[in-house]
């Protein structure tokens, strides 16, 4: 059987010492070679799409949203002088 190595072209001769499924050539694996040929087939066949759903950004906020924050950082500056004063 003759095998040709898919990346060099490298024709694996009888007095080849290098692993079977190996080139002798170039070293690489032909079933890893194979798989990652096949991987990047299929990024090639289906390209990626964007598609913009928002492009503008309400950057106002409510009072109710600055309420929130405040209460989670009043709860978070209060269990911290807690810790502070366990330790």
């Amino acid at each position: 059987m003759i095998i040709t190595c898919p990346k060099c072209s490298y024709v694996r001769q009888l007095q080849d010492t290098a692993a079977i499924n190996q080139c002798p050539k170039c070293h690489i694996d032909y079933r890893v070679y194979a798989h990652f040929q096949k991987e990047s087939e299929k990024e090639q066949k289906q390209p990626m799409s964007y598609q913009v759903i928002n492009s503008k950004v309400n950057h106002s906020l409510s009072v109710d949203d600055v309420m929130t924050g405040m209460a989670y950082l009043f709860i978070a500056v209060s269990v911290i002088i807690l810790l502070m004063a366990i330790f």
